[in-house]
């Protein structure tokens, strides 16, 4: 007997708040970089705090185009006996078997799954309110359960907690 699938969604528009929030942080360190300029007179500590408001700006902007490229789209992984399914703007289907092995990424905070054949996709939490590790177990548990217990050589490489 095969074993249910799994289906995690995101609805769309749900990141969008945070997506505002971080808006709302780049602007604050745009409003930063000038303000502590012009009241400390050019001095080398508020060149270096200013720099790194500047920089602080740039990644949550950064991080906003990024959650508005996504929102409205709505994404669903499904995970069942005989593979795993993304549906949504960049979806792709693998079995269980073509995996030559899923990678955790903790650098750039994507799961990557690399086909036997050299495709590779890549995707990128969150998903359903998962982060990249739990994510991670949920995906390593299906694929247990779909090969029937048994172990596939390079299946899985990074430092997901154990299912």
């Amino acid at each position: 007997m095969k074993p249910p699938a799994e289906v995690i969604e995101e609805p769309p528009d749900a990141e969008r708040p945070v997506g505002r929030l971080r808006l709302v942080a780049a602007a604050a360190c745009g409003v930063l970089c000038p303000w502590m300029l012009w009241t400390s007179r050019g001095a080398p500590a508020a060149w270096l705090v200013s720099a790194a408001a500047l920089a602080a700006m740039l990644f949550w902007w950064r991080s906003f185009v990024r959650i508005e490229r996504r929102a409205g789209a709505g994404r669903r992984l499904v995970l069942d006996a005989e593979g795993l399914r993304l549906e949504g703007p960049a979806g792709f289907a693998a079995r269980w078997d073509a995996l030559e092995r899923v990678e955790l990424d903790h650098d750039r905070l994507v799961l990557r799954f690399v086909t036997r054949a050299g495709e590779s996709h890549e995707l990128e939490p969150p998903l359903g309110g998962l982060g990249l590790d739990a994510l991670a177990v949920r995906i390593e548990r299906a694929r247990r359960a779909g090969v029937g217990g048994r172990e596939l050589p390079g299946a899985f490489r990074g430092d997901p907690a154990s299912p």
